[in-house]
């Protein structure tokens, strides 16, 4: 396919993501206040981890492309992405305000990559909050229909005037089926760096993209024009923490296809924030209690007054969910009851779940549900 039918195609792409969870649940107490602070006090009940849990450590560098779980129809990949990806490049030329803007940066960075981005779309829910030990838990579930998941690919960069991480990347959204280990520039592979859904860098940073189901935001200024998925990007390479990746937000006009989203971002420290865009405008919640928590609706008093979601109930269970799940296991985020908690929030939409501890730089990584089975990845040598 040619670059100018594809951004053709594009231009005209609409994402036909369902709503994450399990629409037509019953409302639970309204969650608005605990994107902020915990304010559920009832336990919620979930099932036990089975005692069969197994865990896989990958080491970067063993082998730079590994089939890491091949047992499910969505599978899961790793890449050890050690060229440059030109990332400085994409910055220094203004970035990109659409995705077709991305495909054509793409072509001109790699000359002979293959590439189909028209199903970018994306959910989910997500929660920071410190253990009783004093390690920093944030954690995450990606949610979507079948119909626009692909398998997974876990990227591990380190780039030379960056910060090294481990993010996300859903290749259905890179149009692939069943990759192959980059052996020339045509590989759609590429170009994963710059489409990843949630990370943690080495400096104990995390962030996860969420959808909301509004208008685009399309932010205007003279900073850098960054796409839903190329800001997740800027933030693992460049932020150490909470403050500065807010003014990386700042700084650049975020532009999204399709759909609103919102961003949840933590660090070592503590801190976390939730990032949304309330007329084109940026506004920022910081968690001021025990645990934040961020689903597929508006949690900041301007998101909520403007936008009026008219179901938020769905993302209200989620998130009381997963609080009430932190709160029954009094703050004892091993990574078991942190994947309670994800366990507790998920449905038969989601597609992987992901613990990072903030504090060890650790992420383990569960696909499909399959919570037996976790994959573990560390900044360690």
């Amino acid at each position: 396919m040619n670059k100018q039918l594809l951004s053709l195609l594009l231009s005209f792409s609409m994402f036909t993501l369902a709503s994450c969870g399990n629409t037509g649940a019953a409302p639970t107490s309204d969650t608005r206040n605990t994107a902020a602070t915990s304010a559920s006090t009832t336990s919620a009940s979930s099932t036990a981890l089975q005692p069969t849990q197994t865990s896989v450590n990958i080491t970067p560098g063993a082998e730079p492309f590994q089939l890491l779980d091949g047992s499910g129809v969505r599978k899961l990949y790793y890449l050890d992405y050690t060229e440059d990806y030109k990332f400085e490049e994409f910055v220094s030329s203004g970035g990109a305000a659409s995705t077709a803007e991305l495909v054509e940066y793409a072509y001109k960075a790699f000359p002979q990559i293959k590439l189909d981005l028209s199903s970018l779309g994306y959910g989910c829910s997500s929660f920071s909050a410190q253990g009783k030990d004093g390690d920093v838990i944030f954690g995450r579930n990606f949610d979507m229909d079948s119909d626009n998941s692909g398998s997974y690919l876990i990227v591990h960069t380190k780039p030379e005037n960056g910060y090294e991480s481990y993010s996300t990347v859903n290749l259905r959204f890179l149009g692939v089926g069943t990759p192959e280990a980059p052996k020339d520039g045509t590989s759609p592979l590429l170009l994963a760096p710059y489409i990843p859904l949630d990370g943690i860098n080495s400096e104990g940073l995390a962030i996860c993209v969420l959808q909301l189901n509004f208008p685009e935001i399309h932010e205007t200024g003279s900073g850098t024009d960054m796409t839903s998925t190329t800001i997740i990007r800027n933030i693992l390479d460049n932020a150490r923490n909470v403050e500065e990746a807010v003014a990386i937000f700042e700084k650049c006009n975020v532009h999204t296809d399709g759909f609103a989203y919102h961003y949840m971002i933590g660090d070592a420290s503590g801190n976390s924030a939730v990032i949304e865009f309330v007329n084109n405008e940026l506004t920022v919640l910081y968690k001021t209690g025990n645990i934040q928590v961020c689903a597929n609706t508006y949690v900041t008093e301007e998101g909520i007054s403007y936008y009026k979601d008219p179901s938020p109930a769905d993302s209200h269970n989620r998130m009381n969910a997963i609080v009430n799940s932190v709160e029954k296991s009094e703050f004892e985020l091993t990574s078991e009851n942190a994947f309670l908690a994800l366990k507790a929030g998920s449905n038969n939409k989601t597609r992987w779940s992901i613990v990072y501890n903030l504090t060890d730089k650790t992420m383990d990584f569960v696909s499909n549900r399959n919570f037996d089975k976790i994959f573990s990845f560390s900044f360690k040598k």
